[in-house]
């Protein structure tokens, strides 16, 4: 069977993006420029269908940011992406932010199969959401550690004995005890990279090609927050 045209949607944090992947191989991309998901998501794919000269019912799968990242986002992106799957009657799949990010940034650190990322996003609040993952086998992102949501100062403290090569993303700017324990461990910084929509059909088409592909009703999305907005007293006493 050949490989599906993936409709790609990501839109855990700004810029939002949406790609198509054509059954070639070929990507065509758009991010936003400043306006809302809910203006955005839709119009985009439909520019790039009518750049491909495809029309909705060409789409074999849609892969989707599952977050974590912004709870808007995330919600608005998952809900567009079933009701169009609904719509046409094709599969689903929800992926990581923090695989495509680590994707990326293996990318773009020509990283070999094996090698572990850290993978690290902003999460407001003073806090990170990250993940320790490992470059797979056919183009698939795996989970060596739980997802997680912490303080900055908290990360060294979680992965002082574990062995990483690569740090993904620009939030590890974004402390600088963190920024000087990463350059003490002599790692090297993918700070540009980004979880934008072509890395979610690349691990989208890996996880169709295995099998993993489901029923819209299967999408879910990955907070870890369990509260939208948290006091200030909480925070501080999930970082102890």
């Amino acid at each position: 069977m050949s490989d599906p045209v993936i409709l790609a949607l990501e839109a855990s944090g700004e810029p939002a993006s949406v790609a198509l992947r054509l059954r070639d191989g070929r990507v065509l991309e758009r991010f936003s420029s400043g306006e809302k998901q809910s203006a955005f998501l839709l119009p985009a794919a439909d520019a790039l269908l009518s750049e491909a000269g495809l029309g909705l019912r060409d789409i074999g799968l849609i892969a989707v940011g599952r977050g974590p990242g912004g709870f808007t986002g995330v919600r608005f992106a998952l809900s567009v992406a079933q009701g169009l799957a609904y719509g046409l009657g094709i599969p689903t799949v929800g992926i990581s932010t923090l695989a495509a990010l680590a994707l990326d940034a293996a990318h773009r650190a020509r990283a070999s199969e094996g090698e572990a990322v850290l993978a690290l996003l902003d999460a407001r609040m003073g806090e990170l959401y990250g993940g320790l993952l490992r470059i797979g086998g056919a183009g698939l992102i795996e989970a060596i550690s739980e997802e997680f949501l912490a303080a900055p100062a908290a990360i060294p403290r979680r992965f002082e004995t574990s062995s990483f090569r690569i740090v993904a993303g620009a939030a590890i700017e974004s402390d600088p005890g963190l920024f000087a324990w990463l350059q003490g461990k002599g790692v090297r910084s993918m700070a540009q990279a980004r979880p934008h929509a072509a890395r979610i059909a690349e691990l989208g088409l890996a996880a169709w090609r295995l099998g993993r592909a489901g029923s819209p009703a299967s999408l879910a999305p990955a907070y870890l927050r369990d509260k939208v907005a948290l006091t200030e007293a909480e925070r501080r006493s999930e970082q102890t």
